[in-house]
């Protein structure tokens, strides 16, 4: 199977940085198949776990997961159901009472997936998405939730190797599809961030085939208007990167395509907040900042983001930082009672502390979760 996988790239090393702040335990086992490329997201009360690529029993798409109460420190599986197809590199939102799931690679050889679906925690059970999707199917795309529609925009066609430059908004309590305008929208590209500020979707970074990209759009569905963001200074192009929304900011931080090595593209260690108000962007420290790296996590905490896990120029991290906005300075997180390196990983903030599960390390993926609790 052709897919394209981050972790993949990773080895058993670890990027040797020393020890931090903050207290990590060891979490339950995961009971269903360790995989990669997943997706994760958190309800308010659970986090979700679906898809992927495993194995996962006797096919290398996963079709199943499951949903970690991390009070009662227990799963709750959610099997294989004939409404859904596995896949990798799809989306979730989290409507309030459903998870949304939409696109991805449903096959090996490119098979993009055609439908969707959305889950059901009240009734454990998943159901086909009313209405007809304008899109085309596509892989590595974006999904942002607005409180009342889920936006999807950009990522590949992999039955054609198209970038893709178009989205659409759907509204799951009238099963309705709304295509976005494309006018003034950023060029076509896959794996960028994007996140919702509570009345915009912002879009930023990513792969366009033939370059990183360091540009990007804001959305206003109210108007379905595009206002193109202003460069970012000093900032290069990057994909794999991440964002986090802090109330009034956007904190881009590290990625991949920051200079070209023996192997390909070069992670990075940099980043930059973008702040709507102003429509421009300001630096942030690089004194104590985590190791360059790619396919990491980031999480918000209310105060703090935290970055953890990744590659590091090819070698799995264990290590990370928590970032102060307001006095832009970074602390280590401790190494002590950490987990195993890992890319490729899953982490949610669920209030009071981080979690993350899964990932890779080299073969096969790892099967175990661990939660952090800062300072």
């Amino acid at each position: 199977m052709k897919a394209v996988v981050f972790a993949i790239l990773l080895s058993a090393g670890a990027c040797a940085e020393e020890e931090g702040v903050g207290v990590w335990s060891p979490a339950t086992t995961l009971p269903f198949y360790a995989r990669i490329n997943a997706v994760t997201l958190w309800t308010g009360s659970e986090m979700v776990v679906w898809g992927g690529i495993g194995p996962c029993g006797s096919t290398a798409i996963c079709d199943d997961g499951g949903r970690y109460d991390p009070v009662a420190e227990t799963w709750s599986l959610i099997p294989a159901d004939p409404t859904v197809t596995g896949r990798f590199g799809h989306t979730l939102a989290w409507s309030g009472t459903d998870v949304l799931l939409w696109g991805g690679q449903c096959g090996d050889h490119g098979v993009p997936c055609t439908a969707g679906g959305k889950y059901s925690l009240a009734d454990a059970r998943w159901a086909p998405l009313a209405g007809n999707s304008p899109l085309a199917p596509r892989t590595f795309h974006t999904a942002t939730w607005t409180g009342a529609e889920m936006i999807v925009w950009g990522g590949r066609d992999e039955s054609t190797n198209a970038m893709l430059a178009d989205g659409a908004r759907y509204d799951p309590s009238a099963g309705v599809w709304t295509p976005t305008s494309s006018l003034a929208a950023p060029s076509a590209r896959r794996y960028q961030s994007a996140i919702w500020t509570g009345t915009e979707m912002i879009v930023w970074g990513g792969d366009g085939a033939d370059r990183f990209l360091n540009d990007g759009g804001r959305y206003d569905p109210a108007r379905d208007q595009w206002t193109p963001l202003p460069t970012a200074p000093a900032l290069l192009g990057r994909y794999a990167h991440t964002a986090v929304w802090t109330g009034k900011e956007m904190i881009i931080w590290g990625g991949q395509g920051c200079g070209t090595g023996p192997f390909g593209p070069l992670p990075c260690g940099d980043g930059a907040r973008y702040v709507p108000a102003s429509d421009s962007w300001l630096p942030i420290s690089q004194r104590g900042a985590p190791t360059a790296r790619a396919g990491h996590t980031a999480v918000w905490t209310g105060t703090h983001m935290i970055v953890w896990g990744g590659s590091c120029s090819g070698d799995a991290c264990a290590v990370g930082g928590i970032y102060d906005p307001a006095t832009d300075t970074w602390r280590r997180v401790t190494t002590r009672g950490q987990p195993i390196a890992r890319g490729g990983h899953g982490a949610v903030w669920t209030g009071t502390r981080m979690v993350i599960w899964g990932g890779y390390a080299g073969d096969p993926p790892l099967p175990d979760m661990a939660s952090y609790t800062p300072p």
